[in-house]
């Protein structure tokens, strides 16, 4: 019996693994439409550039800001003041509708209160949605004083977004304060 040279053949394995793996990444990132997961900016006006993620089966967000914990370390979220302008941007075609719900969630992006979402009203101009960082009355909730600071407080958002033949969530989240309260102190 001699010995087998199977040295090749790992070569074309590997080869054509790395074909297949890269095809799969092109047709997952390709196409242009509202859904689209390469097409999506969300800045702050304090220049804060604002991570997020998608889930693509129907949620009604929970499921979106537990996956957005559960890839990102919410206490390391960025800090964005009330009243700041907050833009989501869509480049290419344009979704038909979009919703976004806010509500105060743990580290682990589950809501921190039994209280219902917020709906958001966004103003649409030239592929971008914007709002101005609302005040949220669950916020007041907490009797520990150190969630007045700015920053204390993670509010997630997720986003519905409708291109009009398919519906996809988003989420993303920031650390601000509670508002109201007598402690503009930094974190």
């Amino acid at each position: 019996m001699g010995v087998r040279n199977t040295r090749g053949r790992t070569k074309t394995l590997v080869l054509v693994a790395t074909g297949l793996a890269t095809l799969l990444g092109l047709v997952a990132c390709g196409g242009s439409g509202p859904t689209d997961t390469a097409v999506i900016e969300i800045k702050a006006d304090n220049g804060v550039q604002l991570e997020w993620v998608r889930v693509d089966e129907p949620s009604d967000g929970a499921a979106a800001l537990i996956t957005l914990a559960a890839q990102q370390d919410l206490t390391d979220a960025p800090v964005v003041p009330l009243e700041s302008l907050v833009s989501i941007t869509f480049q290419g075609e344009q979704p038909a509708s979009v919703e976004l719900t806010d509500q105060i969630i743990g580290t682990d992006g589950t809501p921190r209160y039994d209280v219902p979402l917020e709906v958001i009203t966004l103003s649409e101009q030239d592929g971008s949605f914007s709002f101005r960082l609302p005040f949220n009355f669950a916020a007041l909730l907490s009797s520990y004083s150190g969630d007045y600071a700015l920053g204390a407080v993670i509010r997630g958002f997720t986003f519905k977004v409708n291109s009009g033949t398919a519906e996809v969530t988003y989420a993303f989240a920031l650390r601000t304060e509670a508002g109201g309260g007598p402690f503009p102190v930094e974190p």
